[in-house]
């Protein structure tokens, strides 16, 4: 009931939304303007909406960057930005499910978490207010002192930059769920309520922001696990799938290979809850694990071809199941040049104590 009654408000207040723009936005264009013009600005709007997304997003980044976080990733529609060591690449964003913009800044500590997520996530609506403003501002002053046709075109330009923007700030304001994804609003709700889905979701990123700054799994406290997971699995929250992976993780670190197959088993079960663009690294997990902790060579080809390749799966994973493949294949040439590139890729992971574990792991290769 409750999921219905959020998409009948969302379907409200796009229908509103649309009306506005249709009455005030459209209206405002001068009907004397050459055609050439209002061909211009159709063909604008995709370009507009890059720019109205992408500035949400910087405001996230920015937020994270006053915050201590680390700015890590940086996606706008079909254009995919990744910092690596400290360089940063450019990729082809070929997801779907992340077109719209996506901000990636990874904590450094565990200090003051909450207030710090709060602010991180107040920055990308907030930044679409400010440029919602701004436009707005410019439009009236252009709108006001100007005959030309273009700087007359320019003024509407300047009112649907606002407006997209103003649309940006509110479906990203208004709290709600896609998926596994919460809205901006929605993560500064949770984090503000003082209940176990808050308490869930610091624990989440405490456990986070400890692998992420270079704490290997196993060194994971297991009371932290335990309390995240049993919420998650009460709340039926969407963490529940990532924290059986931390379980995995946890275990398979610990060599303790009986425990860690059970968690794998359940976090591949619930594979389809993860957006499909990082599915890739589950399947990766699956046949990494069947080829160092018990040599199976069948399943470990059998989760390697179910892997789909993905900007979003780290090189330094792919390279290091090619290289246990060839490995168990008797391939020794081969899987000896794709351990080399696989650590030469681990300092560009974003999870530092993964990369301990994997480097170890490589290095366990008898090749």
């Amino acid at each position: 009931m409750n999921k219905i009654l959020k998409i009948i408000i969302l379907l409200l207040l796009g229908g509103f939304l649309g009306y506005l723009f249709g009455k005030y936005g459209l209206s405002s264009i001068p009907k004397d303007l050459p055609k050439i013009y209002l061909f211009s600005l159709l063909a604008a709007l995709i370009p507009l909406y890059f720019v109205v997304v992408g500035f949400h997003e910087i405001g996230h980044a920015v937020a994270g960057k006053l915050v201590g976080f680390d700015f890590r990733m940086y996606i706008i529609g079909p254009f995919f930005w990744e910092k690596e060591n400290q360089d940063w690449k450019f990729k082809w964003n070929k997801s779907l499910n992340l077109s719209g913009g996506m901000v990636v800044c990874i904590p450094k500590a565990e200090h003051n978490l909450r207030a710090k997520f709060i602010k991180y996530a107040v920055g990308g609506p907030l930044a679409s207010m400010i440029l919602t403003i701004l436009s707005l501002i410019a439009y009236f002053l252009i709108s006001a002192s100007v005959t030309a046709h273009f700087e007359r075109f320019l003024g509407v330009v300047l009112l649907v930059t606002s407006f997209l923007s103003f649309m940006i700030f509110l479906v990203t304001a208004i709290p709600f769920k896609a998926g596994t994804f919460y809205s901006d609003g929605g993560r500064m709700l949770r984090l503000f309520k003082n209940d176990e889905t808050s308490e869930m979701e610091i624990l989440f990123l405490k456990i986070m922001s400890k692998t992420t700054s270079g704490q290997r799994y196993a060194q994971l406290h297991s009371s932290d696990l335990q309390r995240a997971y049993e919420l998650a699995d009460k709340l039926n929250d969407p963490f529940k799938v990532y924290l059986l992976g931390y379980w995995f993780h946890n275990a398979f670190d610990k060599k303790d290979y009986d425990e860690a197959e059970g968690f794998l088993i359940q976090y591949l079960d619930k594979i389809q809850e993860i957006p499909e663009a990082f599915r890739g690294v589950c399947w990766l997990d699956a046949s990494i694990f069947y080829g160092l902790a018990s040599k199976d060579l069948a399943k470990c080809k059998e989760f390697w071809d179910k892997f789909t390749p993905s900007p979003f799966v780290p090189k330094g994973q792919i390279l290091m199941a090619e290289a246990i493949l060839e490995w168990l294949s008797g391939n020794h040439v081969k899987a000896g040049e794709l351990k080399i590139e696989a650590l030469q890729q681990l300092p560009n992971l974003l999870d530092k104590g993964m990369a301990i574990s994997m480097r170890e792991r490589l290095e366990s290769l008898d090749i």
